[in-house]
């Protein structure tokens, strides 16, 4: 586990939410077989619960020889404006590149994003992003904004699986949820050919298919 006290400043500073909250500023962890890893940082997607929060909301990478500290940070959102939000993150170290499931920095058009980035561990050198994955169709207003989802997983073959959350479009079921208020329950969202609350394949190549339907918001895949 990471002491979050050794955070350095320029990412909790790059990546900081004013709103409070377990989930106000999220780190993944992907390591490397030396025992170095990388680290994506970023703001929780509770920012857009209160629009005057909604500044410039950033993605940090980090690279961590040891638990001691990050001795390269690298400002993502400055390479690719879309990546903002990280929901979910794997490094493949083979390949010498991560995957970032993201969230762009929009209230007209929300769903999930996958990106590829190659990033040389050696030296640090962070590569230009591509985009393999978003989800469809594109949702409008930040009530999606939950349930989405947004772990990866890699197969043998260098393919990767996605899970993609309703994004709060099935149906309320808990006290919790409905104090809330309700979803907004759609279910055309959540049939084919729409890509939510769903299992994604992606090839190398961006090519992709639904492999399992039904997901309210998977926060696993093995």
């Amino acid at each position: 586990e990471v002491d979050r006290a050794l955070i350095p400043s320029d990412v909790t500073e790059a990546v900081q939410n004013p709103l409070s909250g377990e989930r106000a500023m999220l780190h993944y962890v992907g390591a490397s077989a030396d025992g170095s890893f990388l680290m994506l940082s970023s703001a929780g997607t509770e920012i857009f619960d209160n629009s005057e929060s909604l500044r410039e909301p950033r993605a940090v990478l980090s690279l961590w020889p040891t638990m001691e500290g990050p001795s390269e940070v690298v400002d993502l959102t400055q390479i690719e404006n879309q990546i903002v939000f990280g929901r979910g993150f794997l490094f493949d170290e083979e390949r010498q590149e991560v995957f970032v499931s993201t969230i762009p920095p929009s209230t007209e058009c929300v769903g999930l994003e996958l990106w590829r980035i190659p990033v040389q561990l050696e030296s640090f050198e962070v590569g230009s992003p591509e985009r393999i994955f978003k989800t469809e169709p594109c949702l409008s207003g930040s009530a999606g904004y939950q349930q989405f989802g947004g772990r990866i997983a890699q197969g043998a073959s260098g393919e990767v699986y996605l899970s993609v959350g309703d994004f709060a479009n099935g149906v309320s079921t808990t006290r919790e949820e409905l104090a809330d208020g309700p979803y907004s329950e759609r279910p055309d969202v959540l049939k084919d050919p729409a890509t939510y609350g769903v299992v994604m394949k992606i090839e190398r190549d961006g090519s992709s298919e639904v492999i399992s339907r039904g997901h309210r918001n998977p926060q696993g895949l093995t």
